[in-house]
């Protein structure tokens, strides 16, 4: 019976993740032979799910072999299997692939694939598939060089083959243990650029929850805090723990929609000389959990008007971490407000800023922080 992973169309991921699972299911079934496609496909989900497979065979290293099939680049395979007597039962499989035969003739494409792989075996066999097979402890030496050469090939052509092709993004949550905590974590999850770390700041002490090790993808690094921690403080420990290439803050009662990473890499990356980016963020204020009021911060940036009031969640704006490392921009822990904005205004020191006019987050207010429909007059 088939087992689906529900992975979403080009969503699949080369990552430690998707290996352990695959790993896990061989071990289950106690498989000997693997078939994967080709890891020289056209398809990203194709091409990195065949990397998996191999990856995860390789380090079993006995006692399994890895059948590689084509779909839409034909390979130079070492076996070749008579399917004459199957034909009729394929093409009735892949007439169940309608809304794709629709774009499409992908059934007339295989169909042709299969009878063009009996030009050298005899005029009896009328069908065959071609593969690549290989066991488990050929694959220490990379014959072929099936990942080398793809990889190189992909890179050449200005394409990410994998997540450690593109920059990584350390996204920081600050975590007071709030209900709304999952929430943010889905968010991030959901999230569609693929090479994401989660570094969860333990802000609330020794009675945080116990958080899985993997925000659906990918990893989460939880600090280990014995004390309550003010917002400034939790931040500095967050922009210490981040490795990556870009940073950025998600409060633990906020969401991100899916684009919003992907948004911000490719505009920092399509103006090289700038190093901060924010977008719009859709504003919900709630009294008692009930949702009262929807605005959106989605100003165009003006260094002098930052200057005189705040209009950039925390959550909106990616940043490199050069500016931590190098230009030493850190949150005042002095403050006990509006310790974001004057982290901005530090940034503005070092960088211009650059402004996406699109809604790609939420700020959900529930008055936590003293601020918005319920403020703390005195604080």
């Amino acid at each position: 019976m088939p087992i689906f992973w529900q992975y979403q169309d080009r969503q699949v991921c080369y990552s430690e993740k998707l290996i352990q699972e695959i790993l896990t299911a061989i071990r289950e079934t106690g498989a000997d032979l693997v078939y994967a496609p080709s890891v020289f496909e056209m398809h990203p989900d194709h091409r990195v799910l065949g990397m998996a497979v191999v990856e995860a065979i390789r380090r079993i290293g006995k006692a399994v072999h890895v059948a590689l099939y084509e779909v839409g680049i034909p390979l130079r395979p070492n076996q070749l299997l008579d399917i004459s007597d199957l034909t009729a039962r394929k093409t009735a499989a892949m007439e169940c692939f309608v809304s794709q035969n629709a774009r499409q003739r992908y059934d007339q494409h295989i169909a042709a694939l299969n009878r063009y792989r009996t030009y050298t075996l005899p005029a009896s066999v009328t069908a065959a598939e071609a593969y690549i097979v290989i066991p488990a402890e050929e694959l220490t030496n990379d014959p072929l060089k099936l990942y080398q050469s793809e990889h190189t090939r992909q890179k050449a052509l200005g394409l990410a083959l994998d997540s450690s092709d593109m920059p990584l993004v350390s996204i920081i949550i600050r975590s007071m243990d709030r209900p709304t905590l999952s929430d943010a974590l889905d968010s991030v999850a959901l999230q569609t650029y693929p090479n994401i770390e989660v570094v969860l700041v333990n802000a609330k002490g020794v009675d945080h929850r116990e958080i899985d090790e993997w925000c659906g993808q990918f990893p989460i690094r939880i600090t280990t805090n014995h004390e309550l921690l003010n917002r400034s403080r939790a931040a500095n420990i967050g922009l210490n723990a981040a490795q990556g290439n870009y940073l950025i803050f998600l409060d633990d009662d906020d969401l991100f929609y899916p684009e919003h990473i992907a948004t911000l890499v490719a505009a920092l990356q399509n103006h090289s000389n700038i190093r901060c980016a924010y977008s719009g963020v859709r504003v919900e204020y709630y009294v008692d959990q009930q949702l009262q009021t929807v605005t959106a911060f989605n100003e165009p940036y003006n260094q002098h008007r930052l200057w005189g009031r705040n209009f950039i969640p925390i959550h909106a704006m990616l940043f490199k971490q050069s500016l931590v490392t190098k230009d030493h921009c850190r949150f005042d822990e002095n403050l006990k407000v509006f310790e974001d904005w004057d982290f901005w205004i530090q940034l503005t020191q070092h960088s211009d800023i650059l402004h996406i006019d699109k809604i790609t987050a939420i700020y959900r207010n529930y008055g936590y922080s003293g601020l918005g429909l319920k403020q703390d007059e005195a604080f």
